[in-house]
């Protein structure tokens, strides 16, 4: 799990297959819906793009209020009878201090920040 400082734009490419009844879909095709749950439960839907087999959102740093651990939720259909969720929870944490950050995820998610100051 990256660790990053709150207040970091952050730019997340997260891979994913979709089907619906057995049979691929393309993600470009599908209606989808991307939410960010903070530590306190509290959800952010964000906008986000297609880029080949995978989606692609930011979660800006003038969006980000808590400090925590954070899940993200994609949801395929939301609101309708067939509708599907996938989630990472743990995704990242967003810490108080530059010193304490780790980034690099072992995983195929690739979180990167838009600003880096050094």
């Amino acid at each position: 799990m990256d660790r990053i400082r709150i207040g970091n734009s952050l730019n997340i490419y997260y891979p994913l297959a979709l089907e619906i009844n057995g049979s691929p879909v393309s993600l470009s095709s599908a209606s989808l819906t991307v939410v960010i749950t903070d530590p306190y439960g509290e959800e952010h839907t964000v906008s986000h793009t297609v880029s080949g087999s995978a989606i692609v959102f930011s979660f800006n740093g003038n969006a980000q209020s808590a400090k925590g651990r954070y899940r993200v939720t994609i949801w395929a259909n939301y609101g309708s009878s067939d509708q599907g969720a996938i989630d990472s929870v743990d995704l990242f944490e967003l810490i108080g201090s530059s010193s304490y950050e780790k980034m690099g995820t072992v995983s195929p998610i690739v979180i990167t920040k838009k600003i880096k100051l050094s």
